[in-house]
Parts: structure tokens; C-alpha cells; sequence
């Protein structure tokens, strides 16, 4: 079902996406484009300045003017063309046999008049206009949308376009390589996420089985794991559990007679011993207070035994320790460490 869910959410993110970005490029072609004629207007206009200053006449201003803007590229497919107000084409890069000719009448293969089009959109300030072109080295005409400008101190109109198949090519290539881009960092999030709440929650899971103090098991994971260790007792039948029971007697003489702090020490000092003492697949568990309970198997009730006396020796050593550390606890002996309970089940 979550699956389901991320593939829905996907889904629909890249459907968003697709639509959002496709629309934006196209705008920025489009702008890009009229950016294109209005920049080859400013080309115009600096040679025409040079004919109000007298230092170039008209008719070498115009040429030179053709000339810059013949060369220019956008792209692949991006060029400039210039064409009178009357419909003559003065310059096309990609068909030089038209050039000279009045394109008025011409018509492409839906029957425009797509000169005539071009010099009613540019008197109007400038404009798109959509038709059907060949493309550069080609016969088959295609659907292009292209911005015309006007000069009208000579009387140009000046274009530039975009075939829209390009346009549409190169913005699913964009579009595709961002999607990639966009998906491989959306599902790393999505795993990042997964592995972090997973992580989460066994961390929480973790704390809720834990001790804060002592960072042994607490009660809670005891009661939670009884019912899988006795089955675990009863599938190993050659070997034995013991469950041992830890309590410090007279606890509270401690906490009242050296603070709280100091009997929370003893409580993580004597953790700490039972986690060294004990092995590695024994559960230490604080019970709850100042009792503690041990559970493990043993290959017999000999190991077993065993292991009670060496609890046994950890009590005496421990209290000498505190004794040793603490000058006062032999006046009045608070501690007591004892077993006070073995079970050894076997079938």
C-alpha cells in the first residue's frame, strides 16, 4: 500500500512538474527570440547613427548592417532575416535565391501570406507570427513561430524564430534530464526518510526497553521477552535457565545518608559490574528501584552453580570497593548484595 502511495505521489510530482517546466521554457524561448530581433534592431540602429553623423551613407550603413546580422546564429536553427515594408526580402542567410525578390504573395502550405503577416505585426509595434518555413539545407516546410521587429527610418522588417519541433526536442531534453534529476534526488529523499523514521523508531524502541540510568534492560523489555525465553527454554532442552534476582537492602539509608546523586552512582557502579561479570548473551535487567535480575542459560546446573558463586564474589568485591572509597559505609553497613532467588527449570 505505501508503494502505492509513493508511486501516486511520484506520479503526480513529475506530471506537475512537466507541465510547469514545459510551459516556462516555452516562455523563455519566446522571450529569448524577441530578445534576438530587438537586439538585431539595435544593430540597425547604431549604423543608422553613423548616417545622421555623416559618417557613413546610407546605402554602405545598410550593407554593413546586413552584413553583421547575416553571420549571427541562435542554436541550430536561429538566424536573422531582414524584408522592406514592401515585401522584398533584403536577407536570409539560408536562401540567398530569394533575396532581392517580393515575398508578398508567397504563401506557405496552410495559405498564409506570411510576409504580409510579418509587416502587419511589426508596424504594430512588433509581434509573433506563426506559419510553415523549410529549415536551413532543407526542402519539407515546418511550423515555425518567429517575433518581427520594425526599423522605420529604412523601412526593415527584421524576424527571428523558432521551429517549434526543435523547441519542443530541446525542452524535452531539458525536461527529461531534470525529471532524472529531479526523481534520483526524490526517491534518495524518500530512502533517506525511510532509513531516518526507521531509524526513529528504533531508537524510541530502543529507549522504551532501556534503563536511563543504568542503561540496562528495564522491566518492560522483560515482560515483553518472558514469553519468547521460556520458548527458547523449552526448545533447548539439555540446557538450563537461571534467573537471578539482585536487591540492595536498606537502599533508601543510602539516598538519606549521602543524597540521591551518590545513590544513583552506586546503582551505575553496580550496573556496570553485573554488564562486565555477566556474558554476552545474558539479559541484565533493572528491575525497578534498587533490584536487578540476570537470565541466562547454562549448559548444566553445575555452570550454574557456578555462576551464583562468582555473584557471589562480585558482592564481596564490590563492597570492598565501597568500603575502600568511602571510609564511613564499614560504621554502618547499608549495602547488602545477595541472590535472593534461583529458578533452574528443565523439562
Amino acid at each position: 500500500m505505501m508503494n502505492i502511495v509513493i508511486a501516486i505521489v511520484i506520479s503526480s510530482f513529475l506530471a506537475f512538474f512537466y507541465q510547469l517546466f514545459i510551459a516556462t521554457l516555452e516562455k523563455e524561448k519566446m522571450k529569448q527570440a524577441k530578445s534576438n530581433a530587438e537586439s538585431a534592431i539595435v544593430t540597425i540602429q547604431f549604423f543608422y547613427d553613423l548616417v545622421l553623423e555623416e559618417k557613413l551613407d546610407s546605402l554602405t550603413a545598410k550593407e554593413y548592417a546586413k552584413d553583421v546580422l547575416h553571420d549571427i546564429r541562435f542554436g541550430k536553427m536561429g538566424y536573422i532575416w531582414i524584408n522592406s515594408g514592401e515585401g522584398v526580402l533584403l536577407m536570409q542567410p539560408n536562401t540567398p535565391q530569394l533575396v532581392g525578390l517580393n515575398q508578398l504573395d508567397r504563401t506557405d502550405i496552410k495559405g498564409n501570406f506570411i510576409f504580409k503577416q510579418f509587416i502587419t505585426e511589426a508596424k504594430k509595434g512588433g509581434g509573433w507570427v506563426n506559419y510553415y518555413w523549410p529549415k536551413p539545407g532543407g526542402e519539407t516546410d515546418y511550423l515555425k513561430i518567429s517575433y518581427v521587429a520594425y526599423f522605420e527610418p529604412w523601412d526593415w522588417v527584421v524576424g527571428t524564430g523558432e521551429y517549434l519541433d526543435e523547441m519542443q526536442g530541446n525542452i524535452l531534453s531539458v525536461v527529461f534530464n531534470a525529471s532524472a534529476w529531479l526523481l534520483s534526488a526524490f526517491i534518495a529523499f524518500v530512502v533517506i526518510l525511510f532509513l531516518a523514521i526507521n531509524y526513529y523508531i528504533r531508537q524510541l524502541r530502543e529507549n522504551s526497553c532501556h534503563d536511563g540510568l543504568t542503561l540496562l534492560y528495564n522491566k518492560r523489555f522483560l515482560t515483553e521477552m518472558l514469553p519468547r525465553i521460556l520458548k527458547k527454554q523449552l526448545r533447548l532442552s539439555d540446557q538450563q535457565l537461571v534467573v537471578t534476582f539482585i536487591d540492595i537492602d536498606h537502599f533508601k539509608q543510602i539516598n538519606d545518608a549521602y543524597g540521591h546523586d551518590y545513590g544513583d552512582r552506586v546503582l551505575k557502579n553496580l550496573a556496570a559490574l553485573i554488564t562486565n561479570k555477566t556474558r554476552p548473551d545474558d539479559y541484565c535487567i533493572r528491575y525497578g528501584g534498587e533490584e536487578f535480575v540476570i537470565v541466562g542459560f547454562y549448559q548444566n546446573k553445575e555452570s550454574a552453580f557456578h555462576a551464583m558463586n562468582d555473584c557471589g564474589r562480585l558482592s564481596l568485591g564490590w563492597c570492598a570497593l565501597l568500603r575502600k572509597k568511602n571510609s564511613r559505609l564499614p560504621l554502618v553497613p547499608v549495602l547488602q548484595f545477595m541472590i535472593i532467588k534461583m529458578t533452574l527449570m528443565s523439562r
